[in-house]
């Protein structure tokens, strides 16, 4: 939700490349709740064993998710005061 909110709010103030990567940051997090968090959960609720890599990819999702939104956020241009 909070990856919308700033796309909706920046409308106008970013370039399309900065647009793109906040949406990947928003894909990524998406990816990562469900692989990281659904592997996760899985394992202690229902004690069957997820996949290996399944947890540990969530988790780099959740990396890159940071990644791409730390590189967006150099491209957000600030509002002019009046």
């Amino acid at each position: 939700f909070g990856i919308a909110t700033l796309l909706v709010a920046t409308e106008g103030r970013r370039s399309p490349m900065v647009g793109a990567l906040a949406q990947l940051a928003g894909v990524a997090f998406l990816l990562g709740i469900f692989a990281f968090v659904g592997g996760v959960y899985s394992h202690i609720y229902t004690g069957v064993r997820t996949p290996s890599p399944i947890v540990p990819m969530g988790g780099t999702s959740f990396a890159i998710g940071w990644l791409f939104l730390a590189i967006a956020a150099f491209g957000f241009q600030a509002t002019k005061q009046k």
